[in-house]
């Protein structure tokens, strides 16, 4: 069942003095990503970006 949010809160860390800050959501993305490093290995994997708009609301920041 896909969900529909309209704000998403950022924080970083713990307790009651973390920084926060809540913003308009915009939606998501995935795409395939392979990384390969030097060695020659190759890790495939997904990358998911967050689309976010108008910062509302900032704490402790």
């Amino acid at each position: 069942m896909k969900k529909n949010y309209d704000y998403i809160q950022f924080t970083n860390g713990y307790g009651n003095e973390r920084p926060v800050f809540i913003a308009k959501y915009l939606g998501y993305s995935v795409a395939n990503e392979d990384k390969t490093y030097s060695n020659g290995l190759v890790v495939k994997g997904e990358k998911i970006v967050i689309k976010f708009g108008e910062i509302t609301e900032k704490r402790n920041i």
